[in-house]
């Protein structure tokens, strides 16, 4: 289990496909991230259109039910994993730490850090867009 973390422009992503490399090697992985939820939520179309912050608030929960679904299966079938983590909330992550540490899955933590002045001065870092430049839904930071 690979936990992810770093804030909004800090290169998850691009970190992400590295390590993703890596799992591919060890058997193949789930990706955990509750943005790969978002699109297949029925009103997903019709927020995003709106307002991609009302589309966050509104799926989010929904996205977050069917993630930790996710987890669950995860580890009941002892799957590889990598979660990316902004740290905003440092006690969920906790608890899915503990939870893969309980199962008897082996935790690694990478974190990302970069000062603030270069993600702030970023234009729109890859975790923020929730739709592709061509207009079609698509998971945050996959485009």
């Amino acid at each position: 289990m690979v936990f992810l973390v770093g804030q909004h422009g800090a290169g998850k992503s691009r970190v992400a496909s590295i390590v993703g490399e890596v799992l591919n090697g060890r058997g193949g992985f789930a990706d955990l991230d509750s943005d790969l939820y978002k699109p297949y939520h029925p009103r997903y179309d019709e927020l995003i259109g709106r307002d991609d912050k009302l589309m966050a608030a509104y799926i989010g929960p929904d996205s977050w039910a069917w993630l930790a679904q996710a987890h669950e299966y995860v580890r009941t079938q002892r799957i590889n994993a990598l979660k990316p983590e902004t740290g905003q909330d440092s006690k969920g992550a906790a608890n899915h730490l503990r939870a893969y540490r309980d199962a008897g899955f082996r935790i690694e933590v990478m974190v990302l850090a970069v000062p603030a002045a270069i993600t702030s001065e970023l234009p729109e870092s890859p975790g923020h867009s929730q739709r592709h430049s061509s207009g079609t839904p698509q998971a945050a930071g996959s485009g």
